[in-house]
């Protein structure tokens, strides 16, 4: 891993080299390092250069007020944040109180109690969107949706306007509930308009007139 300074900013670096047409590069908030994606007959130089006139870009990547989403030592149940504790007990539950405690019968693995929280996120998802799906249905005047829940890591929500289903990301309890209607509606707009056109936007804001507002939640969400 190598570095470069940027005013007073240190911002971590990869080169990453294969079969790529062109010099690019993509910023990792998740790792918070910048990865270079470089053909390996570009000279070191040339890649130096690029970063060099890449400065500005760069520290607006930095810059932005990545949300990191991430399950172990705490767990954020919609838009509240909880430390989590695992308890050794006669059940194998997962309670929200003032903690998030995991309940079980014998010792687990840290990556098993990642597990029971994604189930546990999935549960309160599921049930949150039982309690207000008549409601959307009746409003938007689309009936029979089949809802779907899948952990996605580049997108909320799917719609498949065909199939009459759509498909949200679980991670969506991690957050409000506002920020998760805004998701749903967008996705039952498509049901009237399939592409992102003037004339969807018509139908979504018509729908749920704050939806920009409640989607700034999501703007900066890295899974």
């Amino acid at each position: 891993m190598k570095a470069i300074k940027i005013d007073d900013c240190i911002v971590q670096y990869e080169i990453k080299y294969g079969k790529y047409k062109r010099l690019s590069m993509k910023y990792d908030a998740r790792e918070q390092k910048l990865v270079i994606l470089a053909n390996r007959w570009i000279s070191g130089s040339k890649i130096e250069d690029f970063i060099k006139r890449k400065h500005s870009w760069i520290l607006q990547q930095v810059n932005k007020p990545w949300k990191v989403v991430s399950i172990g030592q705490e767990i954020d149940v919609f838009g509240k944040r909880y430390p989590v504790r695992v308890v050794l007990s006669n059940k194998n539950v997962v309670q929200l109180q003032q903690e998030c405690i995991v309940y079980t019968t014998s010792k687990i693995s840290d990556e098993e109690i990642v597990k029971r929280l994604k189930q546990f996120l999935k549960k309160c998802l599921q049930e949150y969107i039982t309690s207000i799906y008549d409601q959307v249905s009746s409003y938007t005047k689309v009936p029979n949706v089949k809802i779907r829940y899948r952990y996605m890591t580049s997108r909320f929500g799917v719609c498949y306007a065909l199939k009459k289903e759509i498909c949200l990301n679980t991670y969506l309890a991690c957050f409000s509930k506002k920020a998760i209607h805004a998701v749903l509606f967008h996705e039952y707009a498509h049901f009237y308009q399939p592409n992102h056109s003037k004339k969807y936007y018509d139908v979504l804001y018509k729908m749920y007139p704050s939806y920009e507002k409640d989607m700034l939640e999501l703007k900066y969400v890295v899974f």
